[in-house]
């Protein structure tokens, strides 16, 4: 049915989508019904599908779910967040399907209701969509609206170990501190509550041998002391979801087309110039992609317009060819980029605790152990990938192993690319027969998380980082002018309040304050490291020099956001 008085013109969705064998989300058929002039509301339709889903009550005990989000432009201006209902039942399920909407109404989850595995096509979800709150009127004309989709596994609450009693810079347990400050316990540490108070010792019950979490082999930390004396720091105790996958080109690029030019100014760290030439994004002093981050612009249009950015892999000038590399993990991203991304999207940045229990559950850890559970890895100096239709939905390795290694090389049948090392494919070793080993997964089916890319996460070997209270974004940028483009929450680590409504400076660009506080580093490894750095526990890179905010070759982001 046309809406008449509230007329919205629907955009082409950019929805996010991932690759065959892996889950191919995809957002169709967008429309708008049951429009309500008394309470400001009105139904966003659309098709929802993935491959490879599934929901367990056993092992994990989890499933995988589609974050939605939607944002709405009026009269060709600023792209914003739209506020949709807080109620779950406001939306409309179809057979087979959950909504599990939020409380702040940035988004909702939608998963199988049931348990089972396989793919979803599900036809005429509907959200209900609080425009009233947004503040569109009744009458309000030309309205644009993109749906968003994102790939998501549910964590959920439990206890769960951290160190292994082995990896380099691993957590630790001091057993008495009182008594033996120097005894060291290669014994693992177990988080068995919601606020292990880490800060305090003897512990109790709260962690295993009534010790401290502390850091082995020194110097990894910044401050030599990981105390946490902040209840809401987002230890991994209490459920969360995180994204499947890390954040490809395509996705990047969607994100990037709903900026400002000062916006996207601050995420390709200055302005580009106006004239007909191609860019590649972030600036990496070449005009072509470099390691595979294939996201480029094409300037057009008025001087401070919007650009339009686009997956250009094969460097042909033209936009989003089949293999143009929207599927491959996105490289080169700072710690401000990632969370612009995190906090246009509704989520936030992932505690290093979090990535050890994404990692391994609830499992016992093995010392030196990769996030599939062992310490097999395939990839090494002497071995080649052969990977096929690089930079395409359906690129695969030939040759698969256990995960992927930095050192290992790659071969291609076919292509362009003259790079042996360089991200992949998201989640390109899972396959529909795969096992968690093969696949290189986590125990909750999450990719990625050794390897390819590294994690950017919220450090505890930092005061900064510490007193992170894990809030979730809220789909608002910076507005102060310098600033623009910047995540606006005062607690993530880089960031503190300016004098504008979500207003925030980002500390590590900032000359004139002079302050870099650090409080992020990477964990998990990336396609250029060497094998130990795609341990679990290993905590080389766990806590950086807080000048390096910048992104290189191997670093990437992954969002997660708290549940409820």
């Amino acid at each position: 049915m046309r809406i008449r008085s509230l007329c919205f013109i629907l955009m082409l969705i950019f929805a996010n989508y991932y690759p065959l064998f892996a889950n191919n989300i995809q957002v169709s058929n967008i429309n708008l019904t049951n429009k309500n002039t008394v309470s400001n509301y009105i139904t966003v339709n659309f098709d929802l599908s993935w491959e490879n889903s599934w929901r367990i009550n056993t092992g994990a005990s989890n499933w995988d779910a589609a974050w939605i989000f939607i944002k709405f432009r009026q009269e060709g201006g600023v792209w914003q967040h739209a506020t949709l209902s807080s109620i779950d039942e406001n939306h409309i399920a179809v057979e087979g399907s959950t909504i599990d909407a939020v409380s702040d109404g940035k988004g909702v989850f939608i998963y199988r209701a049931d348990n089972g595995s396989g793919n979803n096509n599900w036809p005429n979800m509907g959200l209900r969509w609080e425009y009233g709150t947004d503040g569109i009127s009744d009458n309000a004309t030309n309205i644009e609206i993109k749906v968003f989709a994102i790939e998501m596994v549910y964590v959920p609450q439990g206890q769960f170990y951290v160190g292994d009693g082995s990896s380099t810079g691993r957590l630790w347990n001091l057993a008495d501190v009182n008594t033996n400050p120097a005894l060291i316990s290669t014994t693992p540490v177990v988080i068995k509550c919601e606020d292990p108070d880490i800060s305090k010792a003897p512990m109790d019950e709260q962690l295993e041998g009534d010790g401290i979490l502390v850091v082995g082999n020194g110097g990894i930390d910044s401050d030599g002391n990981t105390a946490i004396d902040n209840p809401n720091f987002p230890t991994g105790y209490n459920a969360f979801y995180c994204m499947k996958y890390e954040i490809s080109n395509q996705q990047m690029a969607d994100f990037l087309n709903t900026l400002t030019r000062e916006e996207q100014n601050s995420r390709t760290y200055f302005d580009i110039l106006s004239d007909n030439n191609l860019h590649p994004f972030p600036i990496n002093h070449t005009n072509q992609p470099e390691s595979r981050n294939s996201v480029r612009c094409k300037i057009v249009g008025e001087v401070g317009e919007p650009l339009h950015f686009f997956c250009d892999l094969n460097n042909n000038g033209i936009e989003n060819d089949p293999d143009d590399g929207k599927y491959i993990a996105i490289c080169n991203l700072g710690w401000p980029d990632g969370c612009a991304f995190s906090d246009w999207a509704g989520l936030r940045p992932m505690t290093e605790l979090e990535f050890e229990k994404a990692c391994r559950g609830p499992e016992y850890p093995i010392a030196n152990e990769y996030a599939w559970h062992n310490i097999n890895i395939y990839g090494n100096s002497t071995t080649e990938y052969i990977v096929n239709n690089l930079g395409e939905i359906n690129s695969y390795p030939s040759n698969p192993g256990t995960g992927i290694n930095g050192n290992a090389e790659y071969k291609f049948t076919t292509g362009h690319d003259t790079e042996h090392d360089a991200p992949l494919r998201c989640g390109i070793f899972a396959t529909s027969s795969s096992d968690r080993i093969n696949a290189g997964a986590s125990y909750y089916g999450i990719m990625d998380l050794s390897g390819t890319m590294a994690e950017r996460t919220v450090s505890i070997g930092h005061v900064i980082g510490r007193s992170f209270q894990g809030t979730n974004g809220d789909g608002i940028l910076t507005s102060i002018i310098g600033f623009e483009g910047n995540a606006n929450n005062p607690d993530w680590p880089g960031f503190k309040p300016g004098e504008e409504s979500h207003g925030i400076i980002p500390w590590f660009v900032s000359i004139e304050l002079n302050e870099f506080p650090g409080g992020f580093g990477f964990r998990g490894g990336d396609w250029n490291d060497d094998a130990p750095r795609l341990q679990v526990s290993d905590r080389f890179y766990a806590a950086l020099d807080p000048f390096d905010s910048s992104g290189n070759i191997g670093s990437g982001f992954r969002a997660v956001r708290s549940a409820e």
